[in-house]
């Protein structure tokens, strides 16, 4: 049941629940999936973004989206990185344009 605009959740027990790993990378998420002020990803939510954050730790590393001023290179290849396994694409694709529109 989705709460309506005048319901009070209560945020840190909705937090307790949640794995260490995502509350470290609440921001991003949050960002990432879409908010007020970005849009959101075609056919991906917050849901999906949490699961792939917490079961793939080994190859999504978001804390280079908190530097003030990150390695532009190593920016785009994490962020290249969640976006193909949000699309479930193929190491052998040189685009997202495939995977993201056989969705």
């Amino acid at each position: 049941v989705r709460p309506s605009s005048s319901t009070i959740i209560n945020f840190r027990s909705v937090i307790s629940t949640l794995p260490e790993r995502i509350v470290s990378e609440i921001l991003f998420l949050h960002a990432a999936s879409g908010c007020d002020t970005t849009s959101s990803l075609a056919g991906v939510g917050k849901t999906k973004l949490a699961k792939l954050i917490a079961k793939r730790n080994d190859i999504v590393e978001c804390s280079v989206f908190y530097e003030p001023e990150p390695d532009m290179d190593v920016l785009l290849t994490i962020g290249m990185n969640i976006l193909a396994l949000l699309y479930d694409a193929k190491s052998d694709h040189d685009s997202l344009e495939d995977p993201r529109t056989l969705r």
